[in-house]
């Protein structure tokens, strides 16, 4: 994090495959654990590995759970800023 400002390890980090499969396998392990607690009204646990307590723990670390989302959330905040530096803001909305 210290290095590059997030937690979001590249899916095909050539630099660490072990840790880039490791993290691609708590996202999908954390998909089974949602979709066992909607399933179980909120009380499931998954075939899982990932428990609330490790799901707690990689928060605390900014773990990006939905790449896509974070990703599109970045480049709206960027085209947000270019907006207002440009002087095409049309909303007040922050």
């Amino acid at each position: 994090k210290a290095k590059h400002g997030h937690v979001n390890v590249p899916q095909y980090s050539k630099t660490d495959r072990a840790l880039a499969l490791w993290v691609r396998n708590q996202r999908t392990q954390k998909k089974y654990l949602d979709r066992s607690q909607v399933a179980k009204g909120g009380k499931g646990t998954a075939k899982s590995g990932l428990n609330e307590e490790r799901v707690r723990r990689l928060d605390e670390l900014g773990f990006v759970w939905e790449v896509n989302e974070a990703t599109w959330m970045e480049r709206f905040e960027s085209l947000k800023e270019y907006a207002k530096k440009e002087g095409m803001m049309t909303t007040t909305e922050e």
